[in-house]
């Protein structure tokens, strides 16, 4: 008896299998059409949508060092403020879509992803943001406060460093040993060639990663853009054959 049934069961979903069939073969003209209106429209949208390049850089605050800490550095800005200053940031850069902050918890650093209408500006916008940045109130005035101990340290080794070549002509003179002169004025010059490598080089951020000019764009996603429009073009082709279909059952009963 059981056995009976589920046979009877299965020639009714078949019977109902083969009735949706035909319904849908009647209306194969509403799929196509769907599918072709769909994938013009599609087809229509790539070709006349401008190409955005996508680049990227990776940038992490310096330690700041005016601030003396034993347990740990201090950066100049946290990662945190760093994105929330990047995001109020307004690149006056031609051709910017997007400019999207990520912050690197590891790595203590922010990762910028640029979209842009022209592969050059990636680098133009890494440029802006870097400036604006470095010009930011607290940033400018960190830096100054670097560039000014530098400059009192170089200035305090000049000093030094007329003495003791002073020093050295009177030894010259006199006769006497030279003790360890000549070899605190080398490490002296080597000092202010690094103070004066330092005051060309100030900077509030190391670039970890610098940004690539884009050789191909990443938008329109022309494969994914036609993928998704077929397959929604064919399930709105479907549901507009079987809501046919119902409409003219539905009339017929009315007619009736």
């Amino acid at each position: 008896m059981e056995e009976r049934r589920r046979e009877e069961s299965l020639y009714e979903d078949e019977i109902d299998l083969y009735d949706l069939w035909l319904r849908l073969k009647r209306r194969w003209k509403v799929i196509l059409g769907t599918l072709i209106l769909c994938l013009t429209a599609s087809g229509v949208y790539i070709l006349t949508a401008k190409p955005v390049y996508e680049g990227r850089f990776i940038i992490k605050p310096r330690q700041d060092p005016t601030i003396e800490n034993i347990n740990e550095p201090v950066p100049i800005l946290t990662s945190r403020e760093l994105v929330e200053s990047i995001k109020n940031l307004s690149p006056r850069t031609p051709d910017v879509r997007t400019v999207s902050p990520k912050l690197i918890r590891e790595a203590e650093s922010v990762e910028v992803t640029v979209e842009v209408y022209r592969p050059e500006a990636v680098r133009e916008v890494y440029k802006e943001i870097i400036d604006k940045l470095e010009n930011l109130p607290y940033v400018k005035e960190r830096l100054n406060t670097v560039k000014a101990l530098l400059s009192s340290e170089r200035e305090e080794l000049i000093r030094t460093l007329n003495r003791l070549e002073e020093m050295t002509r009177i030894f010259d003179r006199s006769g006497r040993p030279y003790f360890n002169i000549y070899s605190d004025i080398a490490e002296i010059k080597i000092r202010l060639k690094e103070i004066e490598s330092e005051l060309k080089n100030i900077k509030a951020f190391d670039t970890l990663l610098p940004p690539k000019i884009p050789d191909r764009p990443s938008k329109p996603k022309k494969a994914l853009i036609l993928g998704v429009s077929f397959v929604s073009a064919l399930f709105l082709g479907i549901f507009l054959a079987l809501f046919l279909e119902w409409l003219e059952k539905a009339r017929r009963r009315h007619q009736t």
